[in-house]
């Protein structure tokens, strides 16, 4: 996970918005299979992305009782952007994402959510901020789940031994 993490700042730092976003939201994917791994099924890929979203993330985009972005809405982007290349989602939640970029070095997330009549529902979310967060999950679920090892065993892609340099 470690080395997920740093590829995926690394991007940032290099303002590779693109990759950031595509690294970052492969966590809820891997993560939430290896802590669930008895959901299996259709839509087995789904429920675990939103449960491990729901713990690790979801906390982070929440104002009082109202979540800017949920698990559903980030698994539907994760869908539509590795998928389809597009930003279009046919659902109740949203009908369109955009994404705004850090325009300094400052750490100043822009996210908002939008809807009308000509538009219809449309988030705007901040591709470092989202990233980040995903990556602040993902850090909070290895400290927890590094004390039960066998949840790790099939993690080896990410293991520094896999990697030759």
């Amino acid at each position: 996970m470690n080395i997920l993490i740093e590829e995926i700042n690394k991007a940032l730092k290099n303002k590779c918005w693109l990759a950031a976003l595509s690294l970052s939201l492969s966590i809820p994917d891997i993560c939430g299979k290896i802590e669930h791994p008895e959901i299996t099924g259709r839509g087995a890929v789904g429920k675990r992305y939103e449960m491990w979203y729901s713990v690790y993330v979801e906390k982070y985009y929440k104002l009082d009782d109202f979540v800017l972005f949920n698990g559903k809405q980030c698994y539907a982007l994760r869908c539509e952007f590795f998928h389809s290349g597009n930003n279009r989602i046919n659902s109740n939640l949203l009908n369109t994402f955009q994404f705004s970029v850090p325009n300094s070095d400052e750490n100043n997330a822009i996210n908002s959510y939008y809807e009308s009549k000509s538009l219809g529902k449309r988030l705007v979310l901040d591709i470092a901020h989202l990233s980040q967060i995903l990556t602040i999950g993902a850090e909070e679920w290895k400290n927890k789940t590094e004390k039960d090892l066998s949840l790790l065993k099939d993690f080896s892609l990410f293991n520094p031994s896999t990697f030759y340099y």
